[in-house]
Order: C-alpha cells, then structure tokens, then sequence
C-alpha cells in the first residue's frame, strides 16, 4: 500500500504562485510610522513522505534557497 499512496501524494502536490503587492508605510501627520508592511512565509513539509536519500541529495540546497529570503538566517 505504501507505494500507491506515495504514487497518489506526489499528484496532489499544492504549488503556489505569489504575486508581490506595492506596499508601503502609513505614516502619521507628525511623520511616526503607524503601519508597516512585513513579509511572512510559511513552510510546510512532510518528511515522511521523501525518501531518505532524496532528502539528503536536496536539503542543502533548499537550505541555501531558504536562507536568500532573509540574510539573518544564514
């Protein structure tokens, strides 16, 4: 059974496609920031489902891709 559902997994696989807005701050009269704008990611992943040999052929990379979004991780 294993096999089937990891066969049936890889087709419901989510891919997302973000499309960035123009944002900006808001600002009060007197010029102190009231709102700003900050980006949130959200990562999901499921290990069990990857083979173990994938997983360490591609986390090293996928860390170094993470690691892009925000310098103070790396």
């Amino acid at each position: 059974m294993g096999p089937e559902l990891r066969a049936e997994s890889q087709n419901r696989v989510i891919e997302r496609k973000i499309i960035d807005a123009k944002r900006g701050d808001i600002y009060s009269a007197d010029g102190k920031t009231l709102a700003t704008t900050k980006p949130v990611y959200k990562v999901h992943f499921d290990a069990v489902t990857v083979p173990q040999n994938i997983f360490l052929a591609e986390i090293a990379g996928l860390g170094q891709k993470l690691a892009t979004l925000n310098p103070k991780y790396t």
